[in-house]
């Protein structure tokens, strides 16, 4: 018996604030034992695609901390989730940006997931900028070293008024060109 069924049940059926109190529940859940939210990927990708939209950030939330666990699932649904990420939610293009950086590391997704992780340093908020720049640096292969720097360089300007941006960013700069 599933001990956490409830809680599913509570996420896909439930009235809003259920749904939102379960996904809480979830996400702890999620820390210490990832391979129980896996199973329902399928429903969660569904509540992803047609759920209210507070609800779709927080499932992206919960997938990418188990994403490891089915990455070809999550490969299959990466246009779900860049829409979701093409948002308003910080929340869910941080979670976008963790699901690119893992699929990253397998070779056989990482000419689509390097594209598309400098398109989100190209693309991101200001104040995403930097961590993303940082995730992009240690997650693309070397190949895309000089491709990262130029865009990093390029967005440069954006964080002129802010020094410790700036000053994260010109660090990542540094580590691209040593290589």
């Amino acid at each position: 018996m599933d001990p956490y069924k409830h809680l599913f049940d509570a996420l896909f059926q439930s009235k809003f604030a259920i749904k939102i109190q379960a996904l809480k529940d979830l996400k702890i859940i999620a820390e210490r034992e990832p391979e129980v939210i896996v199973p329902y990927f399928p429903q969660l990708f569904t509540e992803a695609k047609e759920g209210p939209e507070k609800l779709k950030w927080g499932v992206m939330m919960l997938i990418s901390m188990c994403a490891h666990l089915d990455k070809e699932a999550i490969f299959e649904h990466l246009g779900l989730f860049a829409a979701i990420a093409d948002g308003p939610s910080v929340i869910a293009r941080d979670a976008y940006v963790r699901m690119l950086a893992m699929l990253s590391q397998e070779q056989h997704y990482t000419d689509t997931t390097t594209a598309l992780l400098l398109d989100e340093v190209l693309k991101s908020p200001v104040n995403q900028l930097p961590s993303y720049a940082e995730t992009a640096t240690k997650h693309i292969p070397a190949t895309h070293y000089t491709q990262l720097a130029e865009i990093i360089s390029m967005r440069l300007p954006d964080v002129e008024d802010y020094p410790p941006k700036e000053k994260k960013l010109q660090r990542y700069l540094k580590l691209l060109k040593k290589g």
